[in-house]
């Protein structure tokens, strides 16, 4: 046996935790783990991680933004669904639910 670490072609390159591509995701999502997982893989990178990170982040937070980059899409599903679109949902009953009290009153 080799002495190195095996590793697929695809986690050497896409290291797990940075989902860029995955359906729903914002802009502001998408330009920040692009930004940081091609800065970091550069061949002529000199920077820690822990830089790269620090100055995505300021540089996305100094960037000009438009309303329609932070929305974020979801898939609702009946059946065993998403637990985040379930506290959603549930959250939003409630709120119904207490708006409605409110103005019987």
């Amino acid at each position: 046996g080799s002495s190195h670490l095996k590793m697929a072609y695809e986690e050497v390159l896409f290291p797990k935790g940075i989902d860029t591509v995955k359906q729903g995701n914002s802009e502001l999502f998408r330009f920040i783990g692009d930004k940081i997982m091609w800065e970091a893989m550069d061949i002529n990178n000199t920077c820690s991680i822990h830089q790269i990170v620090e100055d995505t982040l300021s540089e996305a937070k100094h960037k000009q933004w438009d309303f329609n980059d932070f929305i974020a899409m979801s898939k609702w599903k009946a059946k065993g669904g998403l637990a985040y679109n379930k506290i959603f949902m549930e959250r939003m009953r409630k709120k119904i639910e207490s708006g409605e009290k409110n103005s019987q009153k």
